[in-house]
C-alpha cells in the first residue's frame, strides 16, 4: 500500500541535531536569533525498527487512562477539507479509550464544518456530543474563499445540501456557545483534566489561551497535529501555516504539548481497498467510505495520509506514535504565512514538547480500521 521512498535510519539517528543560527519572526513582529537545527535525519517512514531501544518517557499517559477511566477529550477540527479529520472523529467516538466531550470547528467554512461534524456524530449514534462553531478567520484576518484548506473537498457531495431541511436541522442543533466558550467551560468544570486535541489550524486554541490563560495548566495535555521536521521542513506544515500568529501563541504556551508531526503521521494511509471495507459497514462507516472515495477522486491519488487520527492517539499513549521530549523552535513568518518547526539544541527560545519520531504503520492501520468498522479485516 505504501511506496517505500526513504532509507530507514536507525532509531538512534532520529533526534541527532546540527546547530545553526536563524532568525525567528514571532507574532509580535520582533526578531530573535535562535540556535536551531537546519537538518534532521528522515523519520522512520514505514513502521518502527526492530532491535531499537528508544526509551519511553515517564510522562506518558499510563496514569491517565485505565480500562475503567477513558481519557476525556475535546476535539478541535477543520473537518471537511482533507478527509483525515472524519476518521479522527469516528475513532474518538468508537474507541472506548476516549470519552469525547465536545467537538469544535475552525477555519473558513465553519458553518459547513460544524454541520458535517454534527452529521457524522448523528450517524455514529452520538447526538449527545455538542458541536460548536469557532473562528472562520485567522488571527491576522479573514480567510479568502480560495485559500488552501478553505474547502469541503471531502464532504460537499456526501452531506446534506445547503438550504435543505436536513441542513437546517443540523444547523439548529449546533451548540450556541462559541468554540472558545465551550472549551473554557468544559475544561474549568472538569473533575478530571481533559485532553485538548487540535487537528486543524490553531486559531481557536490561541483564542482560548488568550482569553483564559489558566487553561494551559488545567488540561492534561494539548495534543497537536502540526509541524514538520527533517526533509521538506522549510515549507512548513498546513495547520501551523494557516495561522502563524496562533501557532506562535499555542506552541509558546505553558501547556503540556504532545506533537504529532507531518513527517511521521503522513506514513499512515487509507486507500481504495479501505473504501470498500468501510462501505460494507454501518451508516457512519458508509459515510466515511464515501468521503474517502470522493477525496481520493478529487486529489487523483490512490491513497491519502491519516495525519489527524494518528496524531490524536497521543492523547492515550505511545502505542502507535513513538515520541521523545525535544526542544522545538519556530521560525514564524506571518506575512508569508509559514511556520518552520526545528529541533533546537536547548538554547533560549525553544520549547520542550513530546514530539513524534516514528510510527508503527501496520498496527495503527489495523487499530483505526478495526475500531471504526467494529470488525477485524479478516472477517
Amino acid at each position: 500500500m505504501i511506496d517505500l521512498k526513504d532509507t530507514r535510519p536507525h532509531c538512534s539517528d532520529l533526534v541527532r541535531r546540527a546547530s545553526a543560527v536563524i532568525t525567528r519572526r514571532d507574532f509580535r513582529g520582533s526578531s530573535t536569533p535562535l540556535s536551531v537545527s537546519r537538518t534532521r535525519p528522515p523519520i522512520t517512514p514505514h513502521g518502527m525498527h526492530t532491535g531499537c531501544s528508544v526509551k519511553r518517557r515517564a510522562d506518558t499517559f499510563a496514569s491517565m487512562t485505565t480500562p475503567n477511566r477513558p481519557v476525556s477529550l475535546i476535539l478541535d477540527t477543520d473537518i471537511g477539507d482533507d478527509v483525515d479529520d472524519v476518521f479522527a472523529l469516528l475513532l474518538a467516538v468508537r474507541d472506548p479509550a476516549y470519552d469525547l466531550r465536545a467537538v469544535t470547528v475552525v477555519y473558513g467554512q465553519v458553518g459547513a464544518r460544524a454541520r458535517l461534524a454534527r452529521h457524522v456524530l448523528d450517524l455514529a449514534g452520538r447526538p449527545d456530543i455538542p458541536v460548536a462553531i469557532g473562528s472562520s478567520a485567522s488571527l491576522a484576518g479573514p480567510v479568502n474563499p480560495g485559500d488552501r484548506g478553505n474547502s469541503m473537498a471531502s464532504a460537499d457531495e456526501v452531506m446534506p445540501g445547503s438550504g435543505s431541511r436536513e441542513w437546517d436541522d443540523l444547523g439548529a442543533r449546533i451548540d450556541p456557545r462559541t468554540a472558545s466558550e465551550l472549551i473554557i467551560e468544559l475544561v474549568r468544570n472538569a473533575t478530571v483534566p481533559p485532553v485538548l486535541a487540535a487537528i486543524g489550524p490553531l486559531t481557536n486554541i490561541a483564542q482560548v489561551l488568550t482569553q483564559a490563560p489558566d487553561i494551559a495548566t488545567r488540561v492534561a495535555a494539548l495534543v497537536i497535529m502540526g509541524g514538520r521536521l527533517g526533509e521538506g521542513s522549510d515549507v512548513g506544515e498546513h495547520n501551523l501555516n494557516m495561522d502563524p500568529d496562533a501557532a506562535a501563541i499555542v506552541l509558546g504556551s505553558t501547556a503540556p504539548i504532545r506533537l504529532g508531526t507531518f513527517d511521521v503521521t503522513r506514513d499512515a494511509v487509507l486507500g481504495h481497498d479501505d473504501v470498500e471495507r468501510l462501505r460494507a459497514g454501518d451508516l457512519a462507516c458508509q459515510s466515511a467510505g464515501d468521503q474517502l472515495a470522493l477525496y481520493l477522486r478529487r486529489r487523483n491519488r490512490p491513497e491519502t495520509s491519516m495525519y489527524d487520527p494518528a496524531a490524536m492517539t497521543l492523547a492515550i499513549n505511545d502505542d502507535y506514535l513513538r515520541t521523545e521530549m525535544l526542544d522545538i523552535a519556530l521560525d514564524v513568518d506571518v506575512p508569508g504565512r509559514k511556520v518552520i518547526t526545528r529541533v533546537d539544541a536547548g538554547l533560549p527560545g525553544a520549547v520542550k514538547m513530546q514530539t513524534s519520531i516514528a510510527i508503527d504503520v501496520p498496527a495503527f492501520h489495523a487499530h483505526l480500521m478495526n475500531t471504526i468498522t467494529g470488525t477485524p479485516a479478516s472477517e
